[in-house]
């Protein structure tokens, strides 16, 4: 299939495919690929218009979440794009998401803001409405995460057992003791069974320190958090070879976090 990618300031409209590296598109495709432009265009400045800009600005995550709706409709049953082209639909998404109401694509962090919405789609409305928009764009930024089969399943599960409230400063507690461990490391090879263990496995001694009674918003909670995990990337190795267990890391880390709190 052919899709529009850009249009110009001129309403000069450039195409890009999967199939047609030559830069000649079939008429058919061409014909196409303006019908699913016309039907992203219309379908968003209809939900726009039925909401209200204040609305959508006031409640982000409930409207990001519709907009994901009806993209992950346009995309399933329109029948003008291939499942493969999902690239090229964002960027003719992302054509008609007006930048003074929807936040813009960030290279820098490979942000993809239409990938963003579709993916929030794919939680229920009662798991979405847990967590800040913030929160969720920083989720879906991180390389590691992204690149982990099921995560959104396991998110989902994990969010909807756990007591605990996922707000910033959980998220941050957590999302920064993943950065100390997995910042420059290469993780393409690892399985994703290991992954999911290890990210779990961070998730669950966040949450034990906050049981614990240790607020994740303090500075003193955070910094001595990334210091230890920092200190014992050794036993980490470990325990992703599995050469110790997720109890005893954890137990490791834990009296070791307590101890040393204590003391501050």
């Amino acid at each position: 299939m052919t899709v529009i990618i850009n249009i110009d300031k001129n309403n000069k409209k450039y195409y890009s495919s999967n199939t047609h590296y030559s830069g000649i598109f079939p008429d058919e495709e061409l014909k196409m690929a303006e019908e699913l432009n016309k039907l992203i265009k219309t379908k968003i400045d209809a939900y726009v218009i039925k909401v209200g800009l204040r609305s959508i600005k006031k409640d982000k995550v409930l409207y990001y979440w519709e907009i994901g709706k009806i993209l992950r409709n346009i995309f399933s049953s329109s029948g003008l794009v291939l499942g493969d082209e999902k690239d090229l639909f964002f960027k003719n998404v992302r054509l008609h998401l007006n930048k003074d109401i929807f936040p813009d694509n960030d290279p820098s962090r490979n942000r993809n803001i239409p990938e963003q919405f579709f993916r929030l789609s794919g939680f229920s409305k009662e798991i979405i409405e847990k967590v800040k928009w913030t929160t969720w764009s920083y989720l879906f930024d991180s390389p590691v995460l992204s690149r982990i089969k099921n995560f959104d399943t396991w998110f989902s599960k994990n969010l909807t057992a756990s007591s605990l409230s996922f707000d910033q400063a959980f998220s941050r507690l957590w999302f920064q003791s993943i950065n100390v461990l997995f910042k420059n490391v290469r993780t393409d090879d690892w399985p994703n069974e290991t992954l999911l263990n290890l990210i779990d496995s961070l998730f669950e001694l966040c949450s034990k320190i906050v049981e614990l009674g240790f607020k994740p918003g303090e500075k003193i909670t955070l910094e001595l958090l990334k210091k230890i995990l920092g200190e014992k990337k050794k036993e980490f190795i470990l325990l992703k070879s599995g050469a110790i267990t997720k109890e005893d890391y954890l137990g490791n880390i834990l009296s070791e976090f307590k101890k040393r709190h204590k003391n501050e």
